[in-house]
């Protein structure tokens, strides 16, 4: 694209300006007010805009013979690439049958954001198929230890710590705390070194000393050390211990043994924080004798082989192609039951007041967000639905129950376990350790107390069957609490399936989805099985957890553990603590075989924890993305709760069923709402304004249904809302009222294209301006949340679950967010899940509230957020925030959410018909099994748009009229496609439009111009001539064109100009091609031939006797002539010029020239002052003068001959002088200021010509001077050798006035254009070229003869003795209104040179 126009010989241009012009936008395909807007955006960025407008052929003044040049003109402001590419644009020609019509509608600039939420549960938060990617919540483990080491038995003595304090006794050493070890724990004993004195320097020696290996201080101030043998006297007996024996497993795999372990062969890795959705893993040692180590067998004797396998595996999986195996091994043990080594030996895994402790396993997911309350899906009751977790997972192994001596009383101890509670296991802790700690922390409320809720499958039967029970491990039937020692949990055997009335059996070695619901946070909670067979009344199994132990301290249950434990066989029981199995029963199958517990888990997925969210603020964004509409749909169902708690003991069929045996709340059936927000930056002025929802789509299309009134629910962000949940507190606002959806040009309740307004109600006026109790505030939006799942270790890089909310403009002045924590005080027990606007609004539980100062610091990289400060603490530093498990003691990420800070408008939508005329009410859909009410089909709306008012229809990007529904008036704006508004079959040199044929993709063609635009704040100009040249183009023409950017391009851009409504409209150009006048055949001879002529020679002899007669042919467009007669050669038009400023540059600098020979040259001088160039000139561009500046030349240089000069200027005048001074074109001063020549315009329109500061010379004709096409070719020409009328004004080739002047002219002086040398009088209007003379010229008055007196031609010179007759030449030059300058006869019309001689007397 060029910056000018480069002006053709023998062309004028005239400017026509657009008569209509739109931009249209395929974001906002439905507005229609691209006609009024001042400025125009063509985009292929975040928003695809095209540009239309119409314009006629003008009428020139001028002759002229064909329009073969258009160019289009536009002022273009700014321009925007992604890349270093400039952009790219089409120009088409627009088919006549489509009128482009200018329609207005004010928009307003509120920072407008759209959103479109929906419970939508299949959209998982989390889904975990084991593919070995890191994922999860919160940050991981970071002292976790990929393998541990394993474990083998090495001797070693010790002693119990009953024999070690009557060692104390004996030795006089203090006992400060005698009960810090049970009895009969076992010490083990180490070498030490025996330090004494000798002299002043002390010694080191070693005298075969031991010590105990544990910490001393926890018992005593003193170290007790003595020699073997003093040990021995006290009770010291050798012991097995475990010793490290490092992490190579391979001589066990490669054995061959594989009966007893997991096989290798399938193995991918092992299972860590680092590739699973686990924040902690826990495996025991694996555990072998020596034996195993150096002979690579394992030996059936009392030293016991152990396998921890947690991996990942692609042996047997459901879906993803692999999955997670969790495998404990323990071999059964056939030493000594009694005594301590036996007791060691038999329980590798340690015991607790003389009882074996389990060998487990566990994987523990943390900062799981807290469930939240999502819906109003009845607005009376509030919310109704919570999310799930589902796992699917396959038990292979589960051995027969581990039950205590009293064998009534069954435990835990070879379990599948799964627990959801507040409080995270700590790393170094087993399983049952931490769930010891749950039980012991249980009750009241503060720092570490717990809220659990724990699920149990075991075996109690002696032989497994084809099943395993699984229940509720708190408060189902039977449950006999916890062993204080171990943390098992406890049984009553009675009545099978471990005395557990509400239990259910699960099948063995098939996968099992299993589907867990809380009824509300830290309520009971329903667990599920969808995919297994449902009992003889239809009854889909399920279990009921209560919430005995499960009360939302911290927030919730944010931790789930799932963890299997295992025991070695027991053969016979024991109740003795010298016994091995101590306080275990003898196992119902014999107890001699090996016991292994297997789980494969294929999948953990966390469902529906929060909104799916759809960002349509396409024109807010900085970067492309892929555009989403909004789709109120009626058909996505959601599961529900019952309005009370789940029962536990309620029988199976009333569970999780609205009517016995209906299984209705484990169902998904009720309809989930659409809910759509807008946010706006200020509330200022926002009564009274529309919102216009764009691009409607139904597959009923115009035949849509109108959501009823009932269905509609409306509020706003009030000061007294709490963040977080949905409330009913949320809807503040009357459908019809405060908003209304219906009316001429509305959307009529979502069934078609068209606005919805938001009223000047008392609720809107008093939401607005905080009165009567209400307050419109600008804070955060429960529906427009993104939970915030991870954080950096410096608090500014965050995960989200949405991050579409942050596809909005980033940086200081884009948009700004609230982190926000749902509690409402900074006591970390508290267990509500919100938080107060008051709160949040000086700091509390919030980052971003207090001051608008938290926002993204660049575009977000998927669902990674970069923010400019951390959110760790919140803005009151009084409590945590974005924290997690693994960093802080009482972590808070799970509570944890963000949202864009604005004031917002909600709706709640449900895109229903009601079941009956007479119900007709919002939520007569929840809990309602057999809802006769049908989903509406689906209404997509691709954008919204604010406006102050509705205004006038007119052309959109869908229709060339807006049509007040459905699309009656389509058009296509696609330059892809030939069916569109675009003519492709016409070639203008870039080819004609090529269909698709076969496998050859279709070719782009048919465009006019093609070209691209570099830098902005300047006039850009489309060459537009290939158009013009094939049209044949004739006044009146009416004409259409688009321009496209270049779509598909893989690059971005924005170029932004002004509108015909802007203060730099655009325009089209024509160039007239106005062909060369033409004079030709010039001859001269005298008037009187002496030879023929009879008349009285004494009479010819007279003044008029030497005249000569010239003559010639002209075609008759030329308007004026000028003949130059000279004794030398006359080359061009500038003959002795010695000035010539040709004015017709297209930038901001004029040049003059001194001389016709510098002017060839190109050596010029440039004039001071800037240059207004104006393409509307005689021959183009030529400097048009706005009556407040000037050009000049302010150097003191010859410009006349004393006694002959000849002054040209072609001018438009604007305007004639206003007052009694003149305006001045041009003046030629003195250098003390003194004017010499003077050309003017006056207030009487007429042109005087000035000498010496006098007028000398008036034109009669008074002009229009108006701007138009008047143009005025003026010659001013001066020769004092005349005896009468020497100084004589011509316009337009007619003599004006003369003069008579006496008096020499001073030759030399400065030049002034456009104003005088005072730098006042300004002209306005064009100039189109100056010329200054030192030679008279001779205007040629009349056509085709010319009678010129030779009386003031010298005859000759005398040359010493002789007398030499001049040889005179003469050339003529003719001038129509548009070829007016130029040196050669290509571009002036120029004669042929006709030449006599003069006989004279000596």
């Amino acid at each position: 694209m060029a910056n000018d126009i480069n002006i053709s010989r023998h062309h004028f241009y005239r400017r026509q300006p657009i008569s209509v012009d739109v931009e249209l936008n395929s974001t906002f395909k439905d507005d229609y007010s691209g006609g009024t807007a001042t400025t125009v955006t063509l985009s292929n960025d975040i928003q695809d805009t095209v540009y239309l407008f119409d314009g006629e052929v003008p009428t020139p003044s001028e002759d002229y013979k064909v329009i073969d040049e258009l160019y289009f003109e536009k002022y273009v402001n700014t321009v925007s690439s992604s890349t270093q590419y400039a952009p790219t644009y089409y120009v088409y020609d627009v088919k006549d049958t489509y009128n482009i019509t200018e329609g207005n509608a004010s928009t307003l600039d509120k920072g407008l954001s759209v959103y479109h939420s929906q419970i939508r549960p299949e959209n998982f938060l989390m889904a975990e198929e084991f593919d070995g990617n890191n994922k999860g919540f919160g940050m991981d483990e970071k002292v976790f230890l990929e393998w541990r080491e394993n474990r083998v038995y090495k001797p070693s003595m010790s002693i119990t710590w009953r024999n070690l304090l009557k060692m104390y006794e004996a030795y006089g050493y203090n006992i400060k705390n005698p009960t810090y070890y049970q009895n009969t724990k076992v010490l083990k004993l180490v070498p030490t070194v025996y330090y004494y004195d000798v002299g002043d320097s002390v010694i080191t020696q070693w005298k075969g000393f031991y010590k105990v290996k544990d910490d001393y201080t926890n018992w005593s101030d003193q170290e007790l050390k003595s020699s073997m043998a003093q040990w021995e006297s006290f009770g010291a007996t050798e012991t097995f211990f475990f010793s490290n024996a490092g992490q190579n497993l391979n001589f066990i795999q490669n054995r061959g043994e594989t009966a007893k372990i997991l096989a290798s062969d399938t193995y991918v890795n092992g299972i860590t924080p680092y590739n699973s959705i686990f924040n902690n893993v826990h495996k025991e040692h694996n555990v072998y004798d020596i034996k195993v180590q150096t002979l690579e067998s394992v030996g059936e004797d009392e030293f016991a082989f152990t396998m921890n396998n947690f991996d990942l595996t692609t042996d047997d999986f459901l879906t993803g192609g692999q999955s997670a195996r969790m495998h404990l091994f323990w071999e059964n043990y056939s030493g000594t039951a009694t005594g301590d080594t036996a007791k060691s030996l038999a329980n590798c895994y340690g015991l607790a007041n003389d009882k074996g402790m389990m060998q487990t396993m566990y994987g523990c997911i943390s900062n799981i967000p807290v469930p939240r309350k999502l819906d109003l899906l009845t607005v009376a009751s509030g919310s109704s639905y919570m999310p799930e977790i589902e796992v699917v997972f396959k038990v292979k192994q589960l051995p027969t129950a581990l039950r205590a001596n009293t064998t009534t009383t069954t435990t835990a101890g070879r379990s599948l376990n799964f627990v959801f509670s507040n409080l995270a296991p700590n790393e170094s802790e087993t399983f049952w350790d931490f769930t010891k700690r749950l039980h012991d922390n249980h009750g009241g409320s503060g720092t570490g107390k717990s809220s659990f809720m724990h699920f149990v499958g075991l075996v109690n039967q002696g032989t497994p069957e084809n099943f395993f029970t699984f229940f509720e491990a708190s408060k189902s039937g039977g449950t006999l609490g916890y062993d204080t020692d171990t943390g098992l949990v406890l049984f009553s055997s009675a009545g099978g399936a471990a005395g557990n009335a509400n239990g259910v059996n699960l099948p063995f070695n098939q996968f099992i989805r299993m589907r867990m619901r809380e009824w509300d946070n830290g309520a009971s909670m329903l667990v599920y099985f969808p995919d297994l067979p449902t009992d003889a009344n239809g009854v889909v199994p399920n279990i009921v957890g209560s919430d005995l132990f499960s009360n939302a301290l911290y927030g919730g249950n944010s931790n789930f553990t799932i963890a299997i434990s295992n025991f070695r066989a027991i053969e016979v029981g024991a109740g003795s603590g010298t016994n091995i199995n101590n306080s275990y029963g003898a196992d119902l199958d014999g107890g001699k075989n090996d016991r292994q517990v297997e789980v494969l888990i294929d999948s953990i997925k966390f469902c529906g924890f929060n909104h799916s969210i759809t960002n349509l603020s396409h024109g807010r964004l900085e970067n492309a993305i892929t555009r989403k509409p909004m789709t109120l749909s009626g058909d996505i169902k959601i599961p529900e709760n019952p309005s009370s708690e789940f029962d536990y003991s309620d029988a199976v069929g009333d569970r999780g069923s609205k009517t016995t045996n209906d299984n209705y709340f484990t169902l998904a059936k009720t309809p989930s709402p659409n809910i759509v927000s807008f946010g706006f930056d200020s509330k200022t002025s926002l009564a009274n304004t529309f919102l216009q929802l764009n691009n409607y789509k139904s597959f009923l299309g115009a035949a849509s249904n109108q959501i009823t009134n009932n269905f509609i629910k409306w509020g706003y962000s009030d000061d007294d809302l709490n963040a977080g949940p949905v409330t009913t507190a949320c809807i503040n606002l009357t459908q019809g009222t405060d908003i209304v959806t219906a009316g001429d040009l509305f959307a009529d309740n979502f069934s078609k294209k068209g606005f919805m307004k938001i009223s000047g109600s008392t609720a809107i006026n008093n939401a607005i301006g905080g009165t009567g109790g209400k307050n419109w505030v600008k804070t955060v939006n429960p529906w427009v949340s993104a939970l915030i799942l991870e954080v950096s270790e410096d608090g500014r890089t965050i995960v989200v679950d949405n991050p579409e909310i942050f596809d909005e403009p980033v940086g200081s002045g884009g948009q700004m967010y609230v982190a926000y924590r749902q509690n409402n005080s900074t006591t970390l027990s508290d267990t509500g899940l919100f938080n107060t606007y008051a709160g949040m609004n000086v700091g509390s539980g919030s980052v971003g509230q207090k001051a608008d100062d938290l926002y993204q610091i660049r575009p977000r990289e998927g669902n990674v957020i970069f923010l400019n400060r951390p959110i760790l603490r919140d803005d009151k530093q009084a409590t945590d925030m974005a924290t997690t498990t693994y960093k802080v003691k009482e972590p808070q990420i799970q509570r944890c959410l963000i949202s864009p800070k604005k004031f917002w408008l909600w709706g709640m939508i449900q895109s229903l018909s009601p079941q009956s005329t007479a119900s007709n009410k919002w939520g007569e859909w929840s809990r309602t099994p057999f809802y006769s009410g049908s989903a509406l089909s689906p209404k997509v709306y691709d954008s919204v748009k604010l406006f102050s008012n509705t205004g006038t229809i007119g052309s959109t990007y869908n229709e060339f009229l807006y049509n007040d529904g459905s699309n009656q008036n389509l058009w296509t704006l696609d330059y892809l496609n030939p069916d569109g508004i675009v003519n492709m079959d016409t070639d203008y040199g870039y080819g004609k439009y090529i269909p698709a044929e076969g496998e050859e993709p279709a070719k782009q063609g048919g465009y006019i111009c093609k070209d691209v635009i570099i830098g902005g704040a300047d006039y850009k100009y489309y060459n537009l001539s290939p158009f013009a040249e094939k049209s044949k183009l004739t006044p009146k023409n009416k004409l259409k064109f688009g321009i496209f950017p270049e779509f598909g391009s893989g690059y971005f851009y924005n170029i932004n100009f002004d509108s015909a409504e802007g203060s730099k409209p655009p325009n089209l150009i024509f160039g007239f091609n106005k062909p060369l006048p033409v004079i030709e055949g010039l001859t001269v001879s005298p008037k009187f031939d002496y030879l023929k002529d009879t008349g009285n020679i004494e009479d010819a002899s007279k003044a008029t006797g030497t005249d000569i007669v010239f003559n010639w042919e002209e075609s008759k467009d030329i308007d004026y002539r000028i003949l130059f007669v000279d004794t030398v050669d006359i080359k061009n038009k500038y003959h002795k010029a010695s000035f010539i400023a040709p004015l017709n540059e297209s930038g901001t600098t004029a040049t003059f020239y001194p001389s016709a020979e510098t002017y060839i040259a190109g050596t010029g001088v440039s004039l001071t002052g800037t240059n207004l160039p104006d393409i509307e000139g005689a021959q183009g561009y030529a400097t048009k003068f706005a009556g407040s500046s000037q050009l000049k030349d302010n150097t003191v240089r010859t410009r006349f001959s004393a006694t002959e000069f000849t002054v040209m200027a072609t001018i438009n005048p604007s305007t004639g002088a206003s007052s009694g001074d003149d305006d001045v074109v041009l003046e030629v001063s003195g250098s003390s200021g003194n004017s010499i020549f003077e050309l003017v315009v006056n207030n009487s329109k007429q042109v005087e010509i000035k000498i010496d500061g006098s007028t000398k010379l008036t034109s009669t004709t008074s002009f229009s001077m108006d701007g138009a096409n008047e143009q005025l070719a003026i010659v001013t020409t001066y020769n004092k050798s005349l005896t009468t009328d020497n100084l004589k004004l011509y316009i337009n080739g007619k003599l004006e006035d003369t003069a008579n002047y006496t008096t020499n002219i001073t030759t030399d002086g400065k030049v002034f254009i456009g104003g005088d040398n005072g730098n006042s009088n300004f002209y306005s209007g064009f100039v189109e070229e100056v010329s200054i003379h030192t030679k008279e010229c001779f205007v040629v008055t009349n056509p085709k003869q010319y009678v010129l007196s030779t009386k003031h031609l010298n005859d000759g010179v005398v040359d010493g003795a002789d007398f030499v007759s001049h040889n005179y030449q003469a050339r003529m030059f003719g001038f129509d209104k548009t070829n007016i300058r130029g040196l050669t006869k290509d571009e002036v019309c120029t004669s042929n040179v006709a030449s006599w001689k003069i006989t004279g007397v000596f």
